[in-house]
């Protein structure tokens, strides 16, 4: 979390403190200086997401190839000028910044309403000044720099130590198995799965706000709806965690959702997979087509689909993740509606393929 009113504390109290430079020419400094090690620039990606996102219908969540095209020309004005980039993402909620963090979580939460009011006064999407950052963009852009073999680091806490031996025995509350532990702690410190790091080494994690209507009583939040997969999840993660009665340790949850005011974690029981859980370590760490078999069953598992495993393993992969999803969905939801699904179906099949200035030119029927 950055200091609020820094910058233009920076800019009016202290004009001579900040100076605008031509990274081009420091990067030519830099090389004739220490030839072979390379000019790196580390970026603050948490707070670039607003000038990276650019497509007009933000509300509908805009087109991934546009976003990552739009990432991609960032990326190569930097490596034109010979610069490397680094990017720097926000990782675990320290304690002592939760009551902060649940602030801005519920000032968030009524500009959302104020969005919501607006399209409903005026049957259309606001402007550009009321814009709010699309549910879950931080994490595709985690995916989208990967995708572009970007190099990425999470914020760590300052007593976060680099030493594998001394962060396994200063961290591992739930999670018995140092072999997965130590892992889960490395593919954290390369910015993925930074949910699953959080759940093994103190069994508490969040999810920040979404653009949903918290009046609309027909559809509920994706909080409630994706807590059955995330009971499942938990229990794959925290096997090894049991105690001897065979019971999971509880999972301490911080979802923002309508109705929850956040002053309190919710208390979340793991749930066994269906048939059983399997072991974490056989997942992550055996090779071989029976384990990718168990991993995909273990998947769908996870998402109450193991009933229709084959049918799914037989689909092309980019529309068996769309099936699988619309399959729970269509479990979980009531009132989800047959045009909704068609939505998803259509954005799946007929998308596929169009370059991102085709996608930048669809218009949004209201």
């Amino acid at each position: 979390m950055g200091v609020k009113g820094l910058l233009w504390f920076v800019t009016n109290a202290c004009p001579g403190a900040s100076t605008v430079v031509n990274l081009k020419e420091m990067a030519e400094n830099q090389r004739s200086i220490y030839s072979g090690s390379p000019p790196i620039i580390v970026v603050d990606a948490m707070s670039c997401l607003r000038q990276w996102y650019t497509p007009e219908s933000w509300v509908c969540g805009g087109q991934w190839q546009e976003y990552l095209s739009h990432l991609n020309k960032f990326i190569s004005t930097f490596t034109a000028a010979g610069i490397k980039l680094v990017f720097y993402f926000d990782g675990v909620v320290e304690q002592k910044k939760r009551d902060e963090w649940v602030k801005r979580r519920l000032k968030n939460n009524k500009e959302i309403a104020k969005i919501f009011q607006f399209i409903k006064t005026n049957k259309q999407q606001p402007g550009r000044q009321m814009f709010f950052i699309p549910s879950g963009l931080a994490t595709f852009t985690r995916f989208a720099l990967k995708s572009l073999d970007q190099e990425q680091s999470p914020w760590l806490p300052c007593d976060f130590s680099h030493s594998p031996a001394a962060s396994v025995k200063q961290v591992m509350p739930l999670s018995l198995d140092e072999e997965i532990f130590q892992k889960a702690k490395e593919q954290h410190v390369g910015a993925e799965s930074y949910m699953v790091y959080n759940v093994l080494s103190s069994g508490e994690v969040e999810c920040s706000n979404t653009l949903e209507d918290e009046y609309d009583i027909e559809l509920p939040g994706q909080a409630h709806i994706y807590r059955l997969a995330r009971q499942h999840i938990y229990s794959v993660l925290l096997e090894s965690g049991r105690d001897i009665h065979g019971a999971y340790p509880i999972v301490k949850e911080w979802f923002v959702c309508a109705g929850n005011s956040l002053q309190q974690p919710d208390l979340i029981h793991p749930r066994q997979l269906p048939g059983g859980t399997p072991n974490l370590r056989t997942l992550w760490l055996s090779r071989g087509p029976e384990a990718e078999k168990l991993r995909c069953c273990t998947f769908l598992a996870c998402f109450q689909l193991q009933d229709v495993a084959e049918e799914l393993q037989a689909l092309q992969v980019s529309v068996a993740a769309v099936c699988s999803l619309l399959i729970y969905l269509a479990l979980q939801v009531d009132t989800l509606s047959v045009e909704d699904l068609n939505a998803f179906v259509a954005q799946t099949l007929c998308l596929e393929g169009k370059s991102a200035a085709q996608l930048a030119d669809l218009q949004v029927w209201t």
